[in-house]
């Protein structure tokens, strides 16, 4: 049996059980390296360890889930990214959530260098895998739904403010991203 047909076959219910433990026993066994570091208030590799393989095993386990039901695995690290974050693991566990993922600024910074250069690499494997040749034959079909995409929701986007008032948020209306920051100071201009 090769490795591309054990992989294929995707994991095996007691091997998600086991990573599931090992996450949790992982938790647990770093607990000391948490309190260490809750005393020096700066920033730790040991937790910037465990965010990372926290990260890794559950998008992997979440993404392996949606292959099975049919979906794409990107699907399934959202929501391992939703699951860990302060919407489920903060409301339901917030002291692991808080010693897992600190509010302090430097471990921000170091778990957001780490997701800059897994971007960087993302896009430059895109790019070397990106075939000119097939963008050429499709890229009239494509230019015509990237433009679809943005000509169809600008007028419903407009009149929904209209309707709305002045208190809603043009990034809201296009279906952007917008911060509350961002949007209080839009609703004070408007």
């Amino acid at each position: 049996m090769t490795w591309r047909s054990c992989t294929a076959q995707g994991p095996t219910p007691g091997l998600l059980r086991g990573a599931a433990w090992g996450v949790a026993g992982l938790a647990l066994a770093t607990g000391g390296a948490f309190a260490a570091e809750g005393a020096k208030s700066g920033a730790s590799d040991v937790i910037l360890l465990a965010q990372l393989i926290t990260l890794m095993v559950v998008g992997r386990l979440l993404g392996e889930a949606m292959n099975r039901i049919g979906q794409p695995s990107v699907m399934g690290m959202l929501l391992g990214g939703i699951l860990l974050g302060p919407s489920m693991l903060g409301a339901l566990w917030p002291e692991l959530q808080h010693a897992l993922f600190p509010k302090t600024a430097e471990q921000k910074a170091m778990l957001d260098g780490v997701s800059q250069f897994g971007i960087l690499l993302l896009l430059l494997l895109t790019g070397m895998e990106t075939d000119l040749k097939l963008v050429g034959k499709v890229g009239k079909a494509a230019l015509s739904i990237s433009l679809t995409g943005v000509a169809v929701p600008s007028p419903r986007s407009r009149s929904w403010r209209r309707w709305y008032g002045k208190w809603a948020s043009p990034a809201a209306t296009l279906g952007r991203s917008s911060s509350p920051r961002r949007s209080a100071r839009i609703r004070s201009a408007g």
